[in-house]
């Protein structure tokens, strides 16, 4: 595998690696051992078609078809992916350890729902595979018709979002085997959007907020309620509740991804509702990326309302106050504080 050009994307004082790659997917060497490698796929279709990915797999023994029948997580109805089991044993011959499958049209157009990768990434990052290697290959560019260089623009965006956010992603090499493909890709990816990303570092800012509230509009009530009892417990704590601490006219999401970074507790109120939100989820897995770089508590979830909660989410200790318990929420608030 071939790099062609790469960016450093900071987080602290810690450096990840995006890599535009030339090479074969389908036939990596023995020294370019990677994790997890990204396939894309319609919904429910794996058929082993001469140009694509999958199919290249196929004829090396590794059918993605099979590995959808025994998914080990499918992630498909809030991140647009699944993740295969472990191929370790399978064969010595293979050179990552999971497929992660990614299926755009379950949720939207591929360019809108490619941050979805890694978002799905991002539990599994955190635990089975800190500081991995991912590859992948232009997702949805084959088959699925969508312009390479207008994919790579919006891979390279999310990826770098994500990167400066915390997400523990060692290198993630984007690969492409034809020639005159590579050499189209390389405008996008040296383009001055990526070698001018200097303001997207994340910064190690002072901490402004004893709690943030992550929550969804339609749980508006419930997340006043929880700063009420908050700041009834503890007078003189600083709440930031968006609708009541962002000012007009300000850049919203950034403002929050900042509020994140300055806040020593995170309290996400978790309902179907959050869940269906692709702003909480962000927050969600932002916290969750606070959280494994601290000694200190960070995050502190909020069991709201009954919902399907990813895996993920289930191995988190939280404090559950179905159906928006009244008395189950002023304990977990007052727990907030003792921990």
């Amino acid at each position: 595998m071939e790099v062609i050009d790469n960016l450093t994307v900071l987080h602290g004082d810690k450096k990840r690696r995006i890599e535009l790659c030339r090479g074969d997917l389908a036939h990596l060497q023995q020294s370019e051992q990677i994790d997890i490698l990204i396939v894309s796929a319609f919904p429910d279709s794996y058929d082993p078609t001469p140009a694509s990915l999958v199919g290249a797999l196929h004829r090396n023994g590794i059918s993605v078809a099979e590995l959808a029948k025994s998914k080990r997580f499918d992630l498909r109805s809030t991140f647009s992916c699944w993740l295969s089991s472990d191929l370790t044993d399978v064969s010595a011959d293979i050179r990552f350890k999971r497929i992660l499958c990614f299926e755009p049209a379950v949720r939207g157009k591929p360019p809108e729902v490619v941050g979805d990768i890694f978002r799905c990434l991002a539990p599994f990052l955190l635990g089975e595979y800190p500081e991995a290697t991912v590859a992948m290959p232009i997702v949805a560019s084959g088959e699925q018709n969508w312009q390479g260089e207008d994919m790579l623009l919006q891979i390279l965006r999310a990826a770098v979002h994500w990167l400066s956010q915390g997400l523990p992603l060692k290198c993630l090499k984007i690969v492409e085997c034809m020639p005159d493909k590579v050499e189209r890709l390389r405008n996008v990816f040296g383009g001055s959007e990526f070698q001018t990303h200097r303001d997207l570092l994340a910064s190690q800012s002072a901490i402004r907020y004893d709690a943030f509230i992550s929550y969804s509009r339609k749980d508006r009530e419930h997340a006043r309620f929880v700063a009420n009892v908050l700041r009834q417990d503890n007078g003189h704590a600083r709440i930031f509740v968006d609708e009541l601490a962002l000012n007009p006219g300000e850049s919203w999401q950034q403002a929050i991804y900042d509020v994140l970074d300055a806040s020593a507790r995170i309290i996400p109120l978790i309902s179907p509702d959050y869940l269906e939100s692709k702003v909480c989820k962000e927050e969600f897995n932002i916290a969750l990326f606070r959280a494994r770089e601290s000694d200190a508590n960070v995050l502190f979830p909020i069991y709201l309302r009954t919902a399907a909660l990813p895996t993920y989410m289930k191995m988190i200790n939280y404090s559950d106050c179905r159906e928006a318990d009244v008395e189950k929420l002023r304990i977990a608030c007052a727990n907030v504080w003792r921990r």
